[in-house]
């Protein structure tokens, strides 16, 4: 049996991701370099495409010194279209379907610098009045969220407000 492979073609991967269905994988057998969205330059080593079609581009920046002492696994490239894609998505970052772990999606908005925690409570901040007048059905129905988020957000609030009023008598 004679079996003849073209070494020109990438490697194409269907790999089971936590919580995805699958993502396609492409493997690089030529260097392709690009650039980042701050203008350096990258040597990608593969690429996954997640299932809206967002490439999430791996490698080394040009000139790194990659193998044994170098600098390490290839490393997730911050593509003008992934930060596009990433800071349509930062307030609601489950929404976010990459194929690369949340730690790692965390870490990208990091280094965007973005805060999780401080933009929820400026969102919630800036609702205030409308999360204590609407009614919570309404209030979900307006902005996506669920009930049970909307009575916590309600009961640290009535806890915040009895804690000012001890501290004002």
């Amino acid at each position: 049996m004679n079996i003849q492979t073209n070494s020109l073609k990438p490697t194409i991967l269907v790999i089971p991701l936590l919580r995805r269905e699958v993502a396609m994988s492409v493997t690089l057998d030529s260097a392709q370099v690009i650039e980042d969205n701050f203008g350096q330059m990258w040597n990608v080593h593969h690429v996954k495409i997640s299932d809206s079609g967002i490439p999430v581009h791996f490698g080394w920046p040009c000139g790194a010194t990659t193998g044994r002492g170098g600098c390490g696994a290839p490393r997730i490239v911050l593509t003008t279209e992934l930060v596009a894609y990433l800071v349509s998505r930062r307030n609601r970052p489950e929404n976010i379907d990459l194929p690369i772990g949340d730690s790692s999606v965390r870490r990208l908005l990091g280094k965007l610098g973005f805060d999780l925690r401080s933009d929820r409570e400026r969102w919630w901040r800036e609702r205030r009045a409308e999360l204590t007048l609407m009614l919570a059905e309404e209030f979900a129905a307006r902005y996506g969220i669920p009930l049970s988020k909307i009575k916590q957000a309600r009961s640290r609030l009535r806890a915040f407000a009895d804690f000012v009023k001890e501290v004002h008598t």
